[in-house]
């Protein structure tokens, strides 16, 4: 591996863990009805747990295609917040696939912190 192949694996991580969380967020509201058959607090909160991923996934994509600082920042911050909260998840339930959604989370949140990852700024012209 070279120098000059890094900010591609970057990018190519930072694309997996983006689509990785989506692809969890939806699977996740879509299994709602099997696992919480009954429609309570308890299947709202199960279904707003897979959209609050998609919405994270958004975001990120966000933040990888547009080059404004407060949209990179916002993810930055929207990442750190869903890590603590998944470590706090993965404490509690210890089960496989939390684990695999903070690796998408985790991973999303370094590579926000890496600016090769970003679109960065087009220079203004004059």
């Amino acid at each position: 591996m070279t120098l000059q192949t890094l900010p591609t694996l970057l990018r190519r991580s930072d694309t997996i863990a983006t689509y990785g969380m989506l692809v969890a967020g939806v699977v996740h509201t879509s299994l709602t009805p099997i696992f919480k058959p009954t429609f309570d607090q308890d299947a709202l909160w199960f279904a707003g747990t897979g959209l609050a991923l998609c919405f994270l996934a958004g975001l990120n994509l966000l933040r990888r295609t547009t080059a404004h600082p407060s949209t990179r920042w916002f993810g930055r911050a929207a990442n750190v917040v869903g890590t603590v909260y998944l470590l706090v998840v993965a404490q509690t339930l210890q089960a496989p696939h939390v684990y695999l959604v903070l690796a998408f989370v985790g991973a999303a949140t370094i590579n926000s912190f890496i600016r090769s990852t970003d679109r960065q700024p087009l220079p203004e012209r004059v």
